[in-house]
């Protein structure tokens, strides 16, 4: 049989639910908010240029130096300069994304994560 909670311990989870206990800053707890709310868009502008074949909006969303870091099928790659990306004029035929993930690590820097699946003349 589960112990009742103590009257304290209620006050407190009432408290965290409703948002009156902060354990944060709340201008930090905003800003991270914000953050993540601008990597959603990000992501989201990101896809929308591919379902579009914009070229030029979909390479505007990453970074134009080396340190630029890619993820894909055969693991990570650095750099713009060399990206196939700048220069590939073939798009998905299909691209699905699901379980966007996003986690703020500090003010201004969002890590994302998702799962996606693209078809190109019929190769998924």
């Amino acid at each position: 049989m589960a112990r009742p909670l103590a009257p304290h311990r209620i006050a407190l989870l009432i408290a965290l639910v409703l948002g009156v206990f902060q354990p944060r800053d709340v201008r930090a707890q905003t800003k991270t908010e914000d953050d993540t709310t601008a990597a959603r868009r990000v992501f989201e502008g990101n896809l929308d240029a591919i379902h579009k074949r914009d070229r030029e909006r979909y390479l505007s969303y990453y970074i134009q130096t080396e340190t630029l870091a890619r993820n894909g099928p055969g693991g990570v790659d650095r750099g713009f300069k060399d990206w196939p990306a700048r220069h590939d004029t073939a798009w998905p035929d299909t691209l699905v994304t699901r379980d966007l993930q996003l986690v703020p690590v500090a003010p201004g820097i969002v890590y994302g994560s998702y799962h996606y699946r693209g078809t190109q003349a019929g190769v998924t």
